[in-house]
This record gives structure tokens, C-alpha cells and sequence, in this order.
């Protein structure tokens, strides 16, 4: 048996908004438990489930970004890709990637956003034993792999 659907007003709803934006990975009875202490709102969680898909705010697959991850240092490269500093059949062109493996998750792999928005989780990426992979890919292939326990250095890396 499920009780009355409580209509939650646009500003609770605007501050849960808020809320999943800063942390999409709340549980329902995580936000009931915030309802309840910043709003004074008592709600179930199946009133509140159906309140949230009637605001549009659905379910979703996590999308983890790195901490450690430099925006304006993405962008800049985005747009070196896009200008005119590469020329040619791209034979020159080496694509050097760095990876790490380690032995632990613990992060949610669920949360929550309104549709047409991704459900981010901003989260360290360092956990357990670490290894590291840097591989060097042209058209041509692999030119260079080396994996070694913990992190490189500038010099290890060059």
C-alpha cells in the first residue's frame, strides 16, 4: 500500500535540483532525510520517487569525471585540434595516453538529473595498488608501452 502522492513545491524542488548538481549520486532516503532536517517536509520515498519522475528528474548511469581533471588545459587542446596546427597525412602525428588500474570502486554507479542532463560524479581516481600504462599509437602502430607500479615522474614520462 502507498499512500498519498505529496506534491513537493517548485522551490523544494529547484533546491533538490541544486542538490543533485553538487551530488547526483544521493540516495531517495539520503534526500527524505534532507527534506526532512532543511525543509520540514516528511515524505515517503515512493511519493517522493514519483514526485521526482514528475519533475522530470530521472535515473541514470553516472558519468565519472576525475578530480584532477584541468578544464581550461582540455579546452585549450580541443582547440589546437580544431586550428590550423596540423597538416599533412597525420603521419607525424604520435598520440601518446596515460591510464592507471587500480583494485578498488567504490563510487555509485547510479544518480540522478533532469532529462537532457548527465548525472556527473566528481570523484578521486586514485585507490589501492596503482599501476600505470603510457602508450605511444601513430598510424603506424604502437611505438612505445611501458607500465610501472605507482605513478611516473616528468623524467620516467619523457
Amino acid at each position: 500500500m502507498r499512500g498519498k502522492a505529496r506534491i513537493l513545491t517548485r522551490a523544494v524542488l529547484t533546491a533538490v535540483h541544486t542538490l543533485y548538481e553538487s551530488d547526483a549520486d544521493l540516495y531517495l532516503d539520503e534526500l527524505v532525510f534532507w527534506l526532512t532536517l532543511h525543509h520540514n517536509i516528511a515524505i515517503s520515498v515512493s511519493a517522493l520517487q514519483e514526485n521526482l519522475q514528475k519533475a522530470g528528474l530521472t535515473r541514470k548511469l553516472l558519468q565519472k569525471i576525475a578530480v584532477e581533471r584541468d578544464e581550461e588545459l582540455c579546452q585549450q587542446w580541443k582547440d589546437m585540434l580544431a586550428g590550423d596546427d596540423f597538416f599533412g597525412d597525420g603521419l607525424p602525428f604520435i598520440c601518446i595516453d596515460e591510464t592507471s588500474k587500480n583494485e578498488c570502486t567504490y563510487a555509485r554507479r547510479y544518480g540522478r538529473a533532469f532529462s537532457g542532463e548527465r548525472a556527473e560524479l566528481k570523484d578521486v581516481f586514485v585507490h589501492g595498488d596503482r599501476y600505470l600504462l603510457v602508450a605511444a599509437l601513430s598510424v603506424e602502430g604502437y611505438t612505445a608501452v611501458e607500465v610501472v607500479p605507482g605513478s611516473f615522474d616528468s623524467m620516467d614520462f619523457l
